[in-house]
């Protein structure tokens, strides 16, 4: 099994076809806007997928050429697209022990001043940053927005740095 940084081997934000998705969505002078532009792309273009083998993580050019992935091919999609706009990011980890299920779910925190819009949203804090939670897996899904079930739960932030920081969801 993949340790949590290894995960970050994943994210490929150099790769030509990223950069085109990016520059198709558009690139405006606001990262917040360019982040859920990204979300919104990436949660109606894919197919969810509950059933890929465990620990098999594709490259973003795969999950291109597939049209479908699990919970941590979205999450890398979605912070390969994110990294290559130049918006900063962390992945977000979620055991299943902690949600009675027999499997993990991953999301991504999104940096950023999401907090402004409407409604109640959450963020985690690392190294002194606010990433605010996108569910990749969802379409429709907002920035900062988390489902009910994820509440009260204890989150693996993974950083650039590979370095693993334990939090929790704050409401902004």
């Amino acid at each position: 099994p993949l340790t949590l940084p290894e995960y970050l081997d994943f994210v490929t934000p150099g790769d030509a076809y990223l950069k085109d998705i990016v520059r198709r969505v558009g690139v405006t002078d606001n990262s917040e806007r360019d982040a859920q532009a990204l979300l919104d792309a990436v949660t109606n273009s894919f197919t969810y997928s509950r059933d890929i083998p465990s620990n098999y993580v594709k490259r973003p050019v795969q999950m291109l050429v597939d049209g479908a992935d699990d919970c941590e091919g979205f999450a890398v999609f979605y912070q390969s697209l994110l990294a290559a706009r130049g918006i900063d990011s962390v992945l977000i980890h979620i055991s299943g022990a902690q949600m009675s299920k027999p499997v993990a779910h991953m999301l991504v925190g999104v940096a950023g001043d999401f907090g402004r819009e409407g409604g109640t949203k959450f963020f985690l804090d690392a190294d002194g940053k606010k990433y605010y939670t996108a569910e990749t897996t969802t379409r429709g899904a907002r920035i900062g927005v988390l489902s009910p079930e994820y509440l009260g739960k204890i989150f693996d932030v993974i950083t650039a740095g590979s370095k693993v920081i334990v939090a929790m969801p704050v409401a902004a």
